[in-house]
């Protein structure tokens, strides 16, 4: 299991990196074992692009929720404040403008 994570942590961590001028797409990776080295082959590496993908989707939704969740907090905290503002100025009379006598 600590493999696959690795695995799926060094895939994301690549592609991530493609942002960066010079780095492609394309890469080779190689698993190290006690007893062997075996590449990593193309059929795992389309499916761990499609898991991936499926991932940064996932993530990107969450993301917009939370979002959406803590402009609905400051919407909500908005309006609150303009009640207590409202009711603060029907409390506190106006001030009454200087006479202008001479």
């Amino acid at each position: 299991m600590v493999i696959l994570k690795a695995l799926t942590d060094a895939f994301a961590a690549k592609r991530a990196a493609e942002i960066a001028p010079g780095v492609g797409r394309v890469t080779d990776a190689w698993i190290v074992g006690r007893n062997a080295i075996v590449p990593v082959q193309s059929d795992i590496y389309e499916r761990l692009d499609a898991i991936y993908r499926s991932s940064a989707k996932k993530k990107e939704e969450i993301d917009n929720e939370a979002t959406l969740e803590l402009q609905q907090y400051f919407d909500e905290m908005s309006k609150q404040g303009k009640a207590s503002q409202s009711e603060s100025a029907q409390e506190t009379p106006a001030p009454t403008p200087p006479s202008g006598g001479s």
